[in-house]
């Protein structure tokens, strides 16, 4: 039996197939309801944090590279905006990698930074790099960027709690 004149040839008569957002965009019941899918599509939810996650660690970028133009000198103080910058750097090539694999890159990261691939390892040091934000003198891009993060992160974890499956054991 072929398809009915509402369906497109590629659609099943399935009823308890659940619709998939397009390529073009995701759709609000995908972003709240976060469930994958069985072809092994990733869900809207996870695309739109490595969004957030890239948007901030540009600004991470900004907190650090502010933190060094007001530098006093000091060793301790002065080593903090090198590793937000630094740290930045990881977390948003990291982000790239997951979008745009590269094997060997996988493989240095898998061994060298395990934690980005356990949710809760990740969350914290999101977290992690939210407060060492506070410690730089950037104004209140510092704070913004501070509390913008560890607000991701806290939320990474909320996630990973509310929706296991969607971080599987690597």
């Amino acid at each position: 039996m072929g398809p009915s004149p509402s369906e497109s040839p590629g659609q099943s008569e399935d009823p308890n197939r659940s619709e998939m957002p397009r390529a073009g965009g995701c759709s609000a019941s995908a972003l709240i309801a976060a469930v994958p899918s069985t072809t092994g599509a990733k869900p809207c939810l996870v695309w739109v944090f490595r969004i957030i996650n890239m948007i901030l660690c540009v600004m991470m970028a900004a907190t650090g590279a502010i933190g060094i133009r007001e530098m006093r000198y000091e060793f301790l103080g002065d080593l903090v905006p090198l590793y937000i910058i630094a740290l930045a750097a990881l977390w948003f090539c990291y982000e790239v990698n997951t979008i745009r694999p590269c094997p060997p890159i996988t493989g240095l990261y898998k061994r060298n930074f395990g934690f980005f691939y356990n949710a809760l390892g990740k969350a914290l040091f999101i977290i992690f790099m939210g407060l060492l934000c506070f410690g730089v003198e950037a104004g209140s891009l510092g704070v913004i960027t501070g509390l913008a993060v560890a607000i991701d992160g806290g939320l990474l974890i909320l996630l990973f709690l509310k929706y296991p499956h969607m971080y599987p054991k690597d």
